[in-house]
């Protein structure tokens, strides 16, 4: 089959069995010996903001007194990241508690995404996308029969749900258009003046302090992860274990084409991550030096170059923490929770039924499409090379 041609409904229900079986234990084989509830729910964000980016691997002892181990946890994510990759979610959970649409621009070039229109209502009919599917299997086999809830949540949701916080400030059409295009600009036309422009119009965030990276336990590429994980402390399964075995490698073509795919994603993440915290590094190492020469007695004037040096710096660092910043506010969470969270979560039904079909009222749809218009440039952003 072409990748620009739509899988079949029957190609859509191959694979998410495939996957089922390749990533999600066997049906039967959950435990039937009572386990502790959950004290606190488990929240793994996407390495980035852009449409199909994978979760990050990390697991918690504490799921032991619920009975998923490791491997498990670890083999459900390797197999979401495949799905992920190839067929974005159709539903996620939103601010308001409601399980809603979510559709990228141009989501008809999506695999996985049908749709077709009842003659009866004029409601839109929509095939559940693989990652739905995946989802709807791994909380039949592995999560509710141990009393949990596997969702995605947004950013919105998370503050909601998890940290309990109030309603943030719903941003502007032309706020979200403009960080659509800043993003494309500062990534794909890394110039000075382009970004004085974008940092002009753009409300600057908190800088990101340097790590000390020769002296890091992880990766630098988990520090993005690790400082949206920090606003969690007290609300979420903490601390979390990185360090562990690398992505399983399923046999069968179709799921390795998709597991390249996030490999790919992973490397270009780390490659741009990576430099960034380096730059951070850099950065606060000039100051250091600034400041040390400030004190001595006979002050060393900074050289053309040196300051042509600092000033380049400065904006890799301003450019990279806008960046991320921005992300943060875009990227999914993986939440794992009590079944009993789902009774506050209006649509779990709909989520959850073992149809492959769902309608969505029209009025729900016009809504979904406005709301996708708003953000459209945003599908450019998948196409960028940094990402």
């Amino acid at each position: 089959m072409h990748p620009s041609e739509k899988p079949s409904k029957d190609e859509m229900k191959r694979d998410a069995h495939f996957l089922a079986r390749a990533f999600l234990p066997p049906p039967g084989s959950a435990t039937t010996r009572p386990v502790a509830p959950l004290p606190l729910p488990l929240c793994l964000p996407q390495l980035n903001s852009t449409y199909g980016s994978p979760f990050v691997r990390a697991y918690s002892p504490v799921l032991e007194a619920v009975d998923i181990s490791q491997v498990q946890l670890l083999n459900f994510i390797d197999g979401l990241n495949a799905a992920i990759t190839s067929s974005p979610p159709l539903r996620v959970v939103n601010w308001t508690g409601l399980i809603l649409g979510f559709l990228p621009y141009n989501w008809a070039l999506w695999g996985g995404l049908f749709i077709q229109i009842a003659a009866e209502t004029g409601d839109r009919v929509l095939s559940k996308s693989l990652t739905d599917r995946y989802l709807r299997a791994a909380n039949r086999l592995l999560f509710n029969p141990r009393g949990l809830s596997i969702r995605l949540f947004t950013p919105s949701a998370l503050q909601h749900m998890v940290l309990m916080q109030p309603e943030p400030p719903k941003r502007s059409r032309l706020d979200r258009f403009g960080r659509a295009t800043g993003t494309i600009l500062l990534t794909q036309l890394p110039l000075s003046f382009v970004s004085k422009i974008v940092h002009k119009a753009a409300k600057q965030p908190p800088r990101v302090d340097a790590s000390d990276l020769p002296n890091l336990p992880f990766k630098a590429k988990l520090l993005p992860t690790m400082r949206r994980l920090v606003m969690l402390e007290g609300h979420a399964l903490m601390p979390l274990i990185f360090d562990v075995p690398p992505p399983l490698k399923p046999e069968g073509l179709r799921t390795l084409v998709q597991t390249w795919g996030v490999r790919l994603d992973r490397w270009w993440y780390g490659k741009t991550q990576t430099r960034a915290e380096k730059q951070r590094y850099k950065l606060s190492e000039m100051e250091r030096m600034l400041e040390v020469n400030e004190d001595e007695s006979e002050k060393h004037a900074p050289t053309k170059k040196e300051k042509k040096k600092r000033a380049k710096l400065e904006r890799q660092v301003s450019d990279a923490d806008l960046l991320e910043h921005w992300a943060s506010d875009q990227v999914l969470w993986i939440v794992i929770t009590g079944s009993e969270v789902d009774e506050h979560i209006d649509g779990i039904e709909m989520a959850d039924t073992d149809e492959d079909d769902e309608a969505m009222e029209l009025a729900t749809w016009d809504a979904q499409m406005k709301a996708e218009q708003h953000n459209s440039i945003r599908h450019r952003e998948t196409q960028s090379p940094d990402h």
